[in-house]
């Protein structure tokens, strides 16, 4: 921020050109810039999938990149499964009646890679349930 002299291998000729031609006008562009951020929530938070960074429209564009390649275990699960619906919205989709719901519970946890302790906490039942009714139903 031009506070300290700084080392020669750092040029921040370019990065100060983004906020200011007048170098003294960038320092304090700059200052200000790093100083909100440091206060802000951090954009972690918004990662989906650790590779997806926008709204729901963003990820929705290139969710095609995905496609097929749950089963590639090279690829971290995080990332494989970045698209993937939310167990509310699994859930939510299935009728209350034992059929529907086994049938939701296969498909959290077969195609949409959810483990068998996150659809037992979801539904209220031990682990040990979902995975008689994936066993059975699988």
């Amino acid at each position: 921020m031009g506070t300290d002299k700084g080392t020669t291998f750092l040029t921040p000729g370019w990065i100060l050109s983004q906020f200011h031609k007048d170098r003294k006008a960038a320092v304090s562009r700059y200052k200000t810039f790093v100083l909100e951020g440091i206060k802000a929530e951090s954009p972690w938070e918004e990662l989906k999938g650790q590779i997806f960074f926008g709204n729901p429209a963003f990820v929705e564009k290139y969710k095609g990149i995905l496609a097929g390649k749950e089963v590639m275990e090279e690829i971290p699960k995080a990332q494989r499964y970045a698209t993937r619906p939310t167990l509310d919205e699994i859930f939510g989709r299935a009728r209350q009646d034992k059929g529907s719901i086994e049938k939701a519970i296969c498909k959290a946890h077969m195609e949409n890679g959810y483990r068998l302790r996150e659809i037992g906490d979801h539904v209220g039942v031990h682990y040990s349930t979902i995975s008689r009714v994936v066993k059975r139903m699988g």
